[in-house]
């Protein structure tokens, strides 16, 4: 029998998790750590999972994609009813697919998406505060759009992390939209019919990120939103003369998708 590359489709609520993985040796209380506890479990192996993205702590996933090794033959849905049966419910394993031994998880996403959602109203939503920024006065979109339009591209993103590497910290942002979202056609939650609510998401999509990266570029847009800085500060940002902004909370934070340029 021979060793298989498994590739999972995962989701997860990242409310109680450090983060994908964590530095510190107890990894158990990271996404990783509770899929690799049930991993070995079913495959009495020691398992090593990669991901597409390494997600902070606090952060969601609606589709992550991880891949592990292993002799177990069990089949792939029987590995995702394992899973699932086992894991706590705030992790999902949506699909298990066997790949080819080449594809890892870690090299080459082509394209990785994460979204920010800002809800604007009087009072904050009792279902959704965990999941949401929530702000009481709409930003100007104008003007963050202005912003974002700057930030597309390729540039050296170092101002914009706390990376400490010696790798190259250029990335390309290929797109970067605010949208007004209307909450008729796309509801956040369970609404007060007396209170009305609108909601911002902020969506980037780039070849890779650095690490805070995403929290960063978005505390910086909601800080030109909110007029507290110039759209021009993005240039100054870049060239270190003035700092990125951190007006960011990590649980309004998604991973929304992990694409891959060919199939590996």
């Amino acid at each position: 029998m021979g060793i298989r590359n498994i590739k999972l489709t995962i989701e997860y609520d990242g409310t109680r998790y450090y983060g994908w993985q964590s530095p510190k040796k107890n990894n158990i209380a990271t996404v990783s750590g509770r899929i690799g506890e049930v991993l070995r479990r079913m495959t009495e192996e020691e398992v090593a999972l990669f991901c597409g993205e390494k997600t902070d702590p606090g952060v969601h996933a609606l589709q992550q994609t991880v891949n592990f090794k292993t002799s177990c033959q069990l089949p792939e849905e029987e590995i995702r009813r394992y899973l699932n049966q086992y894991l706590p419910m705030d992790i999902v394993v949506r699909d298990v697919t066997e790949v080819p031994e080449r594809f890892h998880a870690e090299l080459n996403p082509h394209r990785i998406t994460y979204r920010y959602e800002v809800l604007i109203g009087d009072t904050e939503d009792v279902f959704q505060r965990k999941y949401v920024d929530f702000r009481t006065e709409m930003p100007n979109i104008e003007q963050m759009e202005n912003a974002a339009e700057r930030l597309k591209g390729c540039h050296d993103f170092k101002a914009f992390s706390v990376a400490k590497t010696k790798k190259s910290t250029v990335r390309e942002v290929t797109d970067l939209q605010i949208l007004n979202i209307s909450l008729d056609a796309q509801p956040l939650g369970s609404y007060a019919c007396n209170i009305e609510y609108k909601a911002v998401y902020i969506i980037i999509k780039a070849n890779g990120f650095l690490k805070q990266m995403p929290q960063k570029i978005i505390g910086t847009l909601l800080d030109i939103g909110y007029g507290k800085r110039e759209a021009a500060s993005i240039e100054h940002i870049f060239e270190g003369s003035a700092p990125a902004s951190v007006d960011c909370t990590n649980h309004a934070l998604f991973l929304e998708e992990v694409k891959y340029k060919e199939k590996q």
